[in-house]
């Protein structure tokens, strides 16, 4: 998944990058009015199954875009995975050979090392601009922005040496301190969960003490 934003004010455009064995890559991009009309993706490998998506020409690139009556579904692409569909349509057809097609996909980009390689936890301090990574901290405070996003404040002990977001919410709304001292808030970073991992950001428990 390359990007998600609100356009038009209307929809949001999911932009993702896909491949196959075709060894062919293409950028799809989904438009649609409701989050949870987009493609349910969890991380990089992920396998999308399109219906009612067309091919348009531009600058001799070919991309695709979702056309009417566009659905989704989003597998895991981990070899072994469960085989689970993730789709808010109500009806949608699996059978066998989708399965089958989903196997396939994994075997293959396990063998192409398509998917980033499993890393350990780094610090704060070793963070690297759009790049991903694990990151091991502890929550201190939490707030809703919307209904679809939530502000996570964490602290490792480290401090990032890039530039870090800053997010400003009502104190009223905030679960945990609503400000810490200077010196602490340097080593805070701002982190906003988006969409299907906002329910599981929810759950996150908040230090109950503050340490100086």
């Amino acid at each position: 998944l390359e990007a998600f934003l609100k356009v038009k004010c209307t929809n949001f455009c999911s932009i993702l990058k896909i491949t196959d064995q075709s060894n062919q890559n293409i950028t799809c991009n989904i438009f649609r009015e409701k989050l949870e009309d987009h493609p349910k993706i969890f991380q990089i490998g992920d396998i999308v199954r399109m219906h009612r998506v067309k091919a348009q020409v531009f600058k001799d690139t070919i991309s695709l875009v979702n056309a009417f009556g566009f659905s989704v579904v989003t597998f895991d692409g981990t070899v072994g995975g469960a085989v689970e569909p993730r789709t808010s349509s109500s009806y949608f057809h699996f059978d066998q050979e989708d399965r089958q097609r989903v196997e396939e996909l994994r075997s293959w980009a396990s063998s192409q090392a398509l998917l980033p390689p499993v890393s350990a936890s780094i610090p704060l301090s070793a963070v690297q601009p759009r790049s991903y990574f694990d990151l091991t901290c502890q929550v201190l405070a939490k707030a809703p922005i919307d209904s679809t996003c939530i502000l996570l404040r964490v602290w490792d002990g480290t401090r990032c040496p890039h530039p870090l977001l800053k997010v400003v919410v009502e104190p009223n709304v905030t679960e945990g301190p609503s400000s810490f001292s200077r010196e602490k808030e340097n080593l805070i970073a701002n982190i906003l969960v988006y969409d299907n991992h906002v329910d599981c950001a929810r759950q996150l428990k908040v230090r109950t003490h503050q340490q100086t």
